[in-house]
Order: C-alpha cells, then sequence, then structure tokens
C-alpha cells in the first residue's frame, strides 16, 4: 500500500453496495484507505482520521438496522465508525482482523452466529419467536434451537425456519415443574450459537412487607420505602420545604456561601501579603 510504513494488516469487504468486495488498510499519514479492482480509490475514500491508523479496520452491522459500519482506532485512542453503502449480508470476504470472530485466519471458517432471536417471549409451555436466520439476520435458515433452563441445555426438536419467520414452539417437554430462568438461542451448521434472549427470569427480591402500617419500611399506606423510614422521612422533607418557603434555602447551600467567601477573603489577603507594591 502506498502512504508510508504501515503495520496494519488489510480487509475486503462491500463497503459500497456494488457487489464486489473493496480492500481497506490504514495508512501512517493519517487515513483509511480504500481500494477496487485495478487500484481505483473505493467510493468517499479515504477517510481522514487525523491519527496513525494501526490497527485492522473492521465491518459489521453496529446499529441493527441490516446496514454495514465500518470502525478503526487510531494509535492515540480514538474510535472512528462511519456508515456505509454496504450491507450486513453483502460480500464480507475478511471483515475483521484474523478473518473471523474466532481469529482463525482462515478463509473458508465460519465464525458468524445467527442474531440475538426477537419477539421472544414465553406463554404458559408456549415459546413464541422470530427465527433469526444464517449469519446475523441474513437469508436462510439455522440448524436448530436451544432452550437453557436453570443453566441446562436442551436441543428442541422443532427446526428453526427461514429468517424473518415467526415460530410457536411448544417446551412443556423441557420446562420442568418450576423453572427460574429459561432463555433461547440459535444455532447454526457450523456450531455457532447466537446469544441468548431470555424469556424468563427469577422475580427481583423486595424488602420491607407491602401491606400494614407501623412497619419499619412502611409509608403508611401500603407502599414500600427503600430508603429512611416514613416518619424520618416525611421529618426531613418538611424542614427542607420549610427552609425553602422562608427564603433561607437550603441548609448546604448557605454553607457553600460561607466557605466561598472565607476562600475569597483568604485570597485576597495573600494577595495583599505578597504584592510588590506593598513590599
Amino acid at each position: 500500500m502506498a502512504g508510508g510504513f504501515n503495520a496494519s494488516s488489510v480487509m475486503l469487504a462491500d463497503v459500497d453496495g456494488s457487489g464486489l468486495p473493496s480492500v481497506l488498510q490504514g495508512s501512517a499519514v493519517y487515513d483509511l484507505r480504500g481500494y477496487k479492482l485495478g487500484g481505483v480509490p473505493a467510493t468517499n475514500f479515504p477517510k481522514f482520521t487525523g491519527g496513525w491508523v494501526t490497527q485492522t479496520p473492521s465491518v459489521g452491522d453496529v446499529v441493527g438496522d441490516g446496514g454495514l459500519e465500518l470502525a478503526v482506532p487510531t494509535r492515540e485512542g480514538n474510535l472512528f465508525v462511519w456508515r456505509t453503502g454496504g450491507s450486513a449480508c453483502g460480500d464480507l470476504e475478511w471483515p475483521k482482523f484474523q478473518h473471523d470472530l474466532h481469529n482463525s485466519g482462515d478463509y473458508d471458517t465460519d465464525a458468524t452466529p445467527p442474531g440475538v432471536l426477537r419477539d421472544a417471549a414465553l406463554h404458559g409451555a408456549t415459546l413464541t419467536i422470530t427465527a433469526s436466520g444464517d449469519n446475523g439476520y441474513c437469508s436462510g435458515a439455522g440448524s436448530h434451537y436451544v432452550v437453557t433452563v436453570d443453566g441446562v441445555q436442551h436441543q428442541l426438536t422443532q427446526p428453526p425456519a427461514a429468517a424473518g419467520t415467526t415460530q410457536t414452539i411448544d417446551v412443556s417437554s423441557v420446562l420442568g415443574a418450576d423453572p427460574h430462568t429459561v432463555s433461547v438461542s440459535e444455532e447454526d451448521a457450523a456450531g455457532n450459537l447466537s446469544y441468548p434472549a431470555v424469556v424468563l427470569s427469577p422475580a427481583p427480591p423486595t424488602h420491607g412487607h407491602d401491606s400494614g402500617k407501623g412497619s419499619g419500611n412502611d409509608s403508611g399506606d401500603g407502599a414500600r420505602s427503600h430508603g429512611l423510614p416514613g416518619e424520618q422521612r416525611a421529618t426531613r422533607l418538611d424542614a427542607r420545604n420549610a427552609a425553602d418557603s422562608s427564603g433561607l434555602g437550603a441548609p448546604f447551600a448557605v454553607l457553600a456561601d460561607v466557605a466561598l467567601i472565607a476562600l475569597v477573603a483568604a485570597l485576597l489577603r495573600r494577595t495583599h501579603r505578597f504584592h510588590p507594591s506593598h513590599r
């Protein structure tokens, strides 16, 4: 690559929607360069960073809209992310350092998992999900679903449908009598498992009592209070409101004003003591 010494490796991806990949690499002259077949500059390249690019650029769908974003850091610690004209389902021949998420460096390795299952919900023993497809949310279908119940994985017999298809699956055979945590993932033929979508989780712990009067953490009307006891809280709020209505302001504001005046007076005394005209 032209443009001086460069320690970063190249990546290949369709960043303009043409159906053909471009070669991208950072340079030592504060830019990120892209070239198409024949050495022609790629559309909207170079990208100026104002810093030395020593890392390999990478592409992916950062915002989850199906588009393709390009990201690269500089040696100075700045991270740049640009939108491109490409698609997350386009030609991504070598989208990152060492090719894939396993860093295999092998052109034929499939290490891209299906996307997180959308619209996942559990109603009783019925699981409703929208199939994500293979390689993120691109076309095709995964190999099978994996339901994890309280840390134990179960492979479902019903296969995933094509990407974007809503499915309803009976999971009564794997739930057990009283499950606490349930999540579901989609796995592709290469063994890549999507990030789990949680459809059941334990209820958060509660503090105090929901009903009854006179309990330590009860406000008296059945509502929980997680801070001060009800009477102490009301007393402090009444005192603060009384101070505000009398024009005195909050006690902390008064103390801050006194401290500021004392600091200014000390600075003035020091200035008067060391000023040349008083020597």
